[in-house]
């Protein structure tokens, strides 16, 4: 059996929301993300939202796109996002796009 390319879990605790996503977040994927950003948004009444990316190995840039449509109806909803424990690869195509700032891309941990 095919495993899925990508895979979410949803966390509410209080104000706060986490998206821990598994995979790849690519054009196969990307609405999801999407939908399931707008749904928590819609759903819980949270000051912010986390994605959590520590098991996305892959973003294209349809991705990078979803990502920022995510960035901007959590802005439309008043709200703050954070994007933590960005991969490398990742992290660079990011940072490649401009996009590290934008949407407040958590800076490396030592640790990691």
């Amino acid at each position: 059996m095919s495993r899925p390319k990508l895979t979410m879990d949803v966390a509410v605790d209080g104000a706060n929301a986490t998206i821990a996503l598994h995979g790849e977040i690519d054009i196969a994927t990307a609405r999801d993300v999407e939908e399931r950003a707008g749904l928590v948004l819609q759903r819980h009444p949270i000051d912010h939202l986390t994605l959590d990316m520590r098991d996305v190995s892959m973003v294209d840039s349809i991705g990078v796109a979803a990502l920022v449509r995510v960035g901007r109806q959590v802005q439309a909803a008043e709200r703050t996002m954070a994007l933590v424990k960005v991969q490398p690869m990742v992290r660079r195509v990011l940072a490649v796009t401009g996009l590290t700032e934008a949407l407040n891309v958590e800076a490396p941990d030592a640790r990691d």
